[in-house]
């Protein structure tokens, strides 16, 4: 399938110098100031490795994120895991993983994959124009927008009862905060992608129950399956947040995210994705907050600095 990418936001330049690879997942336009480089500390410098982010689509024929600018070349495709649902273009709003070369011009875009934390039918009895109920998990609106597959706005009152809504978004401990919701047809593969936590025995990613999860407790998962009420019968489990990216090695890190304590012990970690913060990180210890977290990354997040 052909991805468009849909034009729109100005671009913004900023230089990284140096060789490597970098990640990235994208989230919201407004929470960023203009460019400067994380990598390397400022306006000047090297830089080498491999660098991952987490944040928003917020121009083209270049991608900014969390105030970095990364070059997209024509030839990159935006691809989607086996099973989810298939949107037909790119827009600003929408959580992608994306991985990218570092170049002495900046970063270059090699591939790019789509990140719903939820996909799944609307409970309307439980639910408002500013705060959704997916399958158990509510879903915060804000002032993000109803698209079809192709882009193309849908109003509030024109949304089918029935349909199926993949969900943009950031976790927030066991509620998103959505940016882009698409709507697709019913009987649409419900879906959930997030962290795996016990609730008195039972299996949950968010608000979502969870049954024939074959993943342990504290694991990132992507499920596919069947909606039921509250819940969701995974027919496919895809473990890891390799995926996603190619996260197996060191690495920059910039995030937008959430951070949350840890449900055992006194640790904290990205919500819905699991990655635990470094307890030697500089930073203050605020949770339930949208930041950009920007640190190293090497098995446990090294956190150095919190906006």
């Amino acid at each position: 399938m052909t991805i468009r990418l849909s034009m729109g936001a100005r671009v913004l330049r900023k230089r990284i110098l140096g060789v490597g690879l970098v990640l990235l997942a994208l989230v919201s336009a407004a929470l960023f100031a203009a460019p400067r480089s994380f990598a390397t500390g400022g306006d000047e410098g090297g830089i080498g490795g491999t660098g991952i982010f987490f944040g928003q689509v917020t121009a083209f024929s270049s991608i900014i994120m969390n105030g970095e600018r990364i070059a997209l070349p024509q030839s990159v495709g935006v691809r989607t895991l086996s099973g989810l649902p298939q949107p037909t273009v790119l827009l600003p709003g929408d959580t992608v993983f994306l991985t990218a070369e570092l170049t002495g011009d900046g970063p270059v875009a090699s591939q790019i994959v789509r990140f719903f934390p939820i996909v799944g039918p609307v409970d309307w009895s439980q639910s408002s124009r500013q705060l959704l109920s997916i399958m158990g998990t509510r879903v915060r609106i804000g002032g993000s927008v109803f698209t079809d597959p192709d882009g193309l706005m849908i109003d509030w009152s024109a949304l089918p009862r029935d349909a199926v809504f993949a969900v943009n978004g950031i976790w927030e401990n066991e509620n998103i905060i959505a940016t882009r919701l698409v709507v697709f047809p019913a009987g649409t593969s419900a879906a959930i992608s997030g962290m795996v936590v016990d609730a008195g025995g039972v299996r949950r990613i968010g608000g979502t129950t969870v049954a024939q999860v074959d993943a342990e407790t504290g694991d990132f998962a992507t499920l596919i399956g069947t909606s039921g009420e509250g819940g969701l019968v995974a027919a496919s489990v895809l473990s890891g947040l390799d995926r996603y990216a190619p996260f197996d090695g060191p690495a920059r890190l910039s995030a937008s995210a959430v951070l949350s304590p840890d449900p055992v012990g006194p640790g904290f970690h990205l919500s819905g994705f699991g990655i635990p913060m470094d307890p030697s990180s500089p930073v203050p210890r605020t949770t339930g907050q949208l930041q950009v977290f920007k640190g190293t990354y090497d098995a446990r997040f090294l956190i150095t600095e919190a906006q």
